[in-house]
């Protein structure tokens, strides 16, 4: 039988145009392939990410969230050399164990600051120093200024001077170092002889030393550490720095 010359025209046609676009042929083969390969590897990282989610959330709902009731009742009770605010002898106490270097703390100051003017007549704020040597440098000096401050200029100048250290450190960080942090005593009109002259007394080195011990007693271990009293109930544990809706439902709730 002879050959159709249209099935030879045709085959002729089709190899000489794999030899004329092997490279093109080749690229977008590679193309494909490579798209497929990427797509499949995609679906698998996300099945895997899906999986490792769910395994996290219950990890994390299998750990306990910080130290119990038990544990925070074992924080040393409030006492006349405690620094307070807003109401006195509040129906909820807060007990912020605290930083002066820790952005954290930083950013949870203003929401404290935010509940004692909505509820300065339900709230008593009790600021205890916790600094953390590892990572900040100056905090335990500069806490132990404040106790300074507050021995001679008393309760409101130490709420004048550590509300001017958390305002001014977030555009100057170099704000914490004893000079600078000393010129702020002078500013507020304490005499910064008499600080200096307190920051050589042991007494005010373990006045910041027993404020440490009694948050590590109760499970704090890092900053703000915060502990929620009220007189009918079990203490609560508020787990860094919540904003401030977290902070007044809690509040709410317990009024």
């Amino acid at each position: 039988m002879a050959e159709n010359k249209t099935d030879k025209y045709s085959f002729d046609q089709f190899v000489n145009f794999i030899q004329n676009n092997f490279s093109f042929i080749l690229i977008v083969a590679v193309v494909f392939t490579t798209g497929f390969l990427v797509g499949a590897l995609w679906k698998e990282n996300q099945v895997l990410k899906g999986k490792n989610k769910v395994a996290l959330e219950e990890q994390d709902a299998q750990q306990p969230q910080g130290p119990d009731a038990e544990k925070l009742g074992k924080m040393p009770s409030i006492n006349e050399d405690d620094y307070q605010r807003g109401a006195k002898d509040g129906k909820i106490t807060i007990v912020e164990y605290s930083d002066y270097e820790c952005p954290f703390c930083n950013k949870f100051h203003p929401t404290m600051l935010k509940v004692m003017e909505e509820y300065k007549n339900d709230v008593t704020w009790v600021y205890r120093h916790f600094p953390l040597d590892a990572l900040h440098q100056d905090s335990r000096n500069l806490a132990e200024i404040s106790e300074c401050v507050g021995k001679y200029g008393g309760e409101d100048k130490f709420w004048e001077f550590t509300d001017l250290i958390y305002e001014r450190i977030v555009d100057d960080t170099k704000v914490v170092e004893e000079e600078n942090a000393l010129a702020i005593v002078a500013e507020i009109g304490v005499s910064k002889n008499k600080v200096v002259t307190c920051l050589e007394n042991e007494e005010t080195v373990e006045a910041v030393k027993e404020d440490e011990a009694g948050g590590k007693k109760a499970g704090i271990s890092g900053t703000p550490g915060s502990i929620i009293l009220v007189k009918d109930g079990d203490p609560q544990l508020i787990p860094g720095a919540l904003p401030y809706e977290a902070i007044k439902k809690t509040i709410e709730e317990l009024l």
